[in-house]
């Protein structure tokens, strides 16, 4: 039976520390040419050319480091972990963060709430029935 998985940030990626039973994920080949620059210093210029080079998108070009490369499987967080008690300490500063934008839909979604408990309180009186506003 396989170990966990390990999920490093790149594919391709060697800089991670093999482990015996886990399977690797990763996605670059950054760390490839990073990796052969190292073995061979008169390479370094062509390494660095072909780095400039390559499409930059979502590419960081700082050397990996082990430490840094695994992360947990998005399947396996645990999404509701401290839930209540992060939602005491930071519900309040993300909500008073964002007041300009809940406040005005909040505002008329209770002021026609409250218009209409008061509107259906009154027709339900006597005095509506009274005004002939009750089809009674």
């Amino acid at each position: 039976m396989p170990g966990p998985k390990v999920y490093a940030l790149w594919w391709g990626d060697r800089g991670v520390m093999p482990q015996k039973g886990i399977i690797q994920y990763s996605a670059s080949s950054l760390s490839l040419f990073l990796r052969r620059a190292h073995r061979s210093p008169q390479l370094l210029p062509l390494h660095l050319l072909l780095l400039l080079l390559l499409p930059r998108r979502g590419v960081e070009t700082k050397r990996h480091t082990r430490a840094g490369e695994t992360g947990v499987s998005p399947f396996r967080q645990r999404a509701t972990h401290n839930l209540f008690r992060s939602y005491l300490f930071n519900g309040f500063t993300r909500l008073s963060a964002h007041v300009g934008y809940w406040i005005v839909p909040v505002a008329l979604g209770y002021g026609t709430y409250t218009w209409a408990k008061k509107y259906d309180t009154w027709l339900n009186s006597k005095a509506a029935h009274v005004a002939g506003h009750g089809a009674h």
